[in-house]
């Protein structure tokens, strides 16, 4: 028995005349296809990352939003500490401040990403000075607060002390002479 010779298809199943068209015609035209499903496939990529990004920029900036509005809220309750004890002429300075720091929080949970970075380059152009020495402060503020919070984290949790090694005073008989 002969075997029967084995047909080879001769083209791809969507090429026209296989016999008309130069192999190299067809890998070209088959890597023309792989590369715009490679484009297609990394736009898709980056715009996922990039919503993924925007959607964590958003979270992060109200979260600072909130944390600003906490320190107000401290600042406002200083201010009004000083009210009760009759010291009403240094008031003024902690609630003007949380007036600022509201301003700022404020900024930050009704600005989007594009304006802020608008209004960034609008204050970079008028201002460099100001805008360079901002960050310069922001940057050395956040390192302390890294350096801090490091220093925080790598010392065990200890109870603090009570008793006769703290200098604090409660109300004992002691204290009110009896």
């Amino acid at each position: 028995m002969d075997p029967k010779p084995r047909q080879v298809p001769s083209a791809p199943p969507n090429a026209e005349d296989a016999s008309q068209k130069p192999v190299a015609d067809i890998v070209t035209d088959q890597a023309a296809v792989l590369q715009e499903e490679a484009k297609v496939q990394s736009r898709a990529a980056l715009d996922k990352l990039q919503a993924e990004a925007e959607t964590t920029f958003d979270k992060s900036r109200r979260e600072i939003a909130e944390q600003i509005s906490t320190v107000s809220r401290a600042l406002r309750g200083g201010g009004k500490e000083l009210r009760e004890h009759h010291l009403a002429s240094f008031a003024v300075y902690p609630e003007q401040m949380a007036e600022r720091v509201e301003d700022v929080s404020a900024y930050l949970r009704e600005r989007d990403k594009d304006a802020m970075r608008r209004d960034f380059e609008s204050s970079l152009e008028r201002d460099p000075v100001l805008v360079l020495g901002g960050l310069a402060a922001l940057g050395a503020a956040g390192m302390w607060y890294l350096k801090r919070r490091q220093r925080t984290l790598a010392k065990p949790n200890k109870a603090r002390p009570t008793g006769s090694s703290t200098n604090i005073t409660t109300p004992t008989s002691q204290n009110r002479g009896l």
